[in-house]
């Protein structure tokens, strides 16, 4: 578990080193609520 750990963070600063200037704050704001209402919608189901 912790390998995949380090991959998975080594990949998200790849990735976020190499697209983050093109991803403006209101991009970041609307994903950000995309996945607080999916989270939100799978407690009140009883998914998660």
């Amino acid at each position: 578990m912790i390998t995949v750990g380090c991959l998975a963070a080594f990949a998200g600063i790849f990735i976020g080193k190499r697209y983050l200037h093109k991803i403006t704050m209101r991009t970041i704001q609307t994903i950000t609520g995309v996945l607080l209402l999916g989270i939100s919608i799978a407690l009140l189901t009883g998914f998660l």
